[in-house]
């Protein structure tokens, strides 16, 4: 599954919340021009090149909706319409709720608003969301989705040498990486309990997202000091190709997520 930060580009959408500074949010749009994304307040969004402006939870909710409609069809939508969960999905949900406040979604439910149900949007206590929120958030889930899976590569003798890696398929599944011998079960492992799966999905998709967040930041610094230059400098990240991909790779008692930039080839 591509990360959210790609999928916000197929969709011709930039998003970039501003790390350690006042302005929160920003969302830019592949069809405005250079200066106008370089100049966005906080609270505003451009799209077709007029500026409107919209809270930062409906921006959020406007964003991650869809995708959230996507990642949970992407799965297993044409086997089993309806997810049954298993014992290590239920113990999962326990401790998303207990480490972030949320009631994770169940089958068959309505989809819930990005901001009260997405362990990857949860607020700190004053209300304010950035992107070092993000990644606190984001290493917090990586320790629950640690537990489960160290604990089944103990269990079942599972080989760290060669290293696992691990990344997402175009079927938006996890996948191991061919050479290694205990490919298949470590696939059916996190597959086979969809919430272990969407973990760690969630956990690649946020820090390859951060991983965007903080080259646009390196962008707007530029564009401050010269706008020409940011543009021809930056302009990969306006053509609707640009993004990450992150991979964990476990290699012995090292669990490393590696978020490298793509660009993709139509």
């Amino acid at each position: 599954m591509p990360g959210f930060a790609d999928r916000y580009n197929r969709q011709g959408l930039l998003s970039n919340l501003v790390m350690e500074d006042n302005m929160e949010f920003y969302m830019y749009t592949t069809s405005v021009t250079m200066k106008t994304c370089g100049i966005l307040t906080p609270g505003q969004t451009a799209n077709g090149g007029a500026v409107q402006r919209r809270s930062f939870a409906e921006e959020l909710d406007s964003a991650v909706i869809p995708l959230v409609s996507l990642q949970k069809s992407e799965i297993s939508s044409a086997e089993t319409p309806t997810r049954v969960l298993t014992a290590i999905d239920k113990n999962i949900q326990k401790d998303l709720q207990e480490t972030f406040g949320i009631t994770p979604h169940q089958p068959g439910e309505p989809l819930k608003s990005a901001l009260d149900s997405l362990w990857p949007f949860q607020k700190t206590a004053n209300g304010t969301l950035s992107g070092a929120n993000m990644q606190e958030n984001a290493d917090a889930a990586a320790a629950i989705f640690q537990k489960y899976l160290s604990g089944f590569i103990i269990k079942q003798d599972i080989a760290t040498q060669p290293p696992i890696e691990l990344s997402i398929a175009g079927n938006g599944k996890v996948q191991v990486q061919d050479n290694h011998p205990d490919k298949a079960a470590i696939e059916e492992f996190i597959n086979g309990n969809s919430e272990l799966r969407n973990l760690y999905a969630g956990i690649s998709s946020t820090k390859s997202m951060l991983a965007v967040f903080e080259e646009a930041s390196r962008f707007q610094q530029r564009y401050a000091a010269d706008p020409k230059a940011a543009v021809e400098e930056f302009a990969h990240l306006f053509s609707g190709k640009y993004g990450y991909d992150t991979r964990l790779v476990i290699d012995g008692s090292s669990w490393e997520y590696q978020s490298n930039s793509t660009l993709k080839i139509s």
